[in-house]
């Protein structure tokens, strides 16, 4: 049985996700910031079929020991702040948490095992106020806030492990 780590587990892109992988025979493990609160949040059907572990996006040691515990096939990033009302709010958090602990997730993957493979969910908002529409892979990345500028940073991360490391990573 494949075993799947999913970061926002509690939202509602992550609770769906959740329900897929398990529907497909999937081991799922839930990483969030408390698993007390958490489950508050996470459907009783959902909380009886999944493993919640604490996971803190800022600290890669505490990520190399949940990687090494749960020894996961796949990694799907969905927990992040999102975009909206407040994004100007906390510029450093949100670059804290949408841009550089998915270089932490990459380099913690690394560290314990480089067959992982990661998805990280992306957004629309790296593109800012798009030349074009619908946007595609030539359409110029400009993003116009907090939020857009640290997920174009985790794009380029990416990218960046994918060529250096060989690593199956993608933005999704």
């Amino acid at each position: 049985m494949k075993t799947a780590l999913v970061t926002g587990i509690a939202g509602q892109d992550g609770s769906y996700l959740a329900e897929l992988l398990l529907a497909k025979g999937y081991r799922v493990v839930g990483a969030v910031r408390d698993v007390q609160r958490t489950s508050d949040f996470l459907s009783s059907s959902l909380m009886s079929r999944v493993e919640l572990v604490e996971w803190d996006m800022l600290n890669q040691v505490e990520m190399v020991d949940v990687l090494s515990r749960y020894q996961p096939a796949e990694v799907y990033n969905y927990a992040a702040y999102s975009s909206g009302v407040g994004m100007f709010d906390d510029p450093v958090g949100i670059g804290e948490v949408n841009g550089l602990a998915v270089a932490r997730i990459m380099e913690a993957i690394r560290e314990v095992d480089t067959n992982i493979r990661f998805c990280q969910a992306s957004s629309s908002e790296m593109f800012g106020d798009a030349v074009e529409s619908p946007q595609s892979e030539e359409t110029p990345f400009q993003p116009r806030s907090p939020y857009g500028a640290a997920k174009l940073y985790a794009h380029s991360m990416i990218r960046i492990y994918r060529q250096r490391y060989g690593l199956f990573a993608c933005s999704a």
